[in-house]
């Protein structure tokens, strides 16, 4: 299943998962790096998959660049259909 706190709500409500679940959970390591605490917490598991469920991350610091704070926001959207479609990029030369 996975660590808790790094679980989409598709995956905390025991539906199917898929791509989407990957980019919420880098969203939340994504936040974590930048903040230096976890996207959503609580004192038991179960506080912290309600908190997936039912709040949205706190705010980032204010000197993140807004343009990493809307990838980071756009990766912790609740719906899966809400969040990026791909974390693919085509380099071209």
């Amino acid at each position: 299943m996975g660590t808790v706190a790094y679980m989409a709500p598709e995956q905390v409500q025991g539906k199917r998962a898929d791509h989407h679940a990957d980019i919420f959970a880098f969203g939340a390591i994504l936040y974590e790096m930048i903040s230096g605490r976890r996207a959503f917490s609580g004192n038991s598991p179960f506080e912290t998959a309600n908190a997936i469920l039912r709040r949205e991350a706190a705010a980032l610091p204010s000197e993140t660049a807004p343009e990493l704070e809307a990838i980071v926001r756009c990766c912790l959207r609740k719906a899966p259909e809400h969040r990026f479609g791909s974390a693919v990029r085509c380099w071209t030369d």
